[in-house]
């Protein structure tokens, strides 16, 4: 008797994990953001749009 691929099997995502997910990408994005611009700041980088 032959198994089914497990690798063919669909895969659930549920809306509470579509948000927490979501949610996650949005606070690193956030957090990697500020912390680039802050060494822009410090490193006293001039950019044009900022001016």
């Amino acid at each position: 008797m032959t198994q089914p691929n497990p690798n063919k099997q669909s895969v659930e995502l549920n809306r509470t994990s579509l948000y927490w997910g979501l949610l996650l990408i949005f606070v690193l994005a956030v957090s990697f953001s500020n912390y680039f611009f802050n060494q822009l700041i410090k490193t006293e980088i001039s950019l044009p749009y900022l001016e």
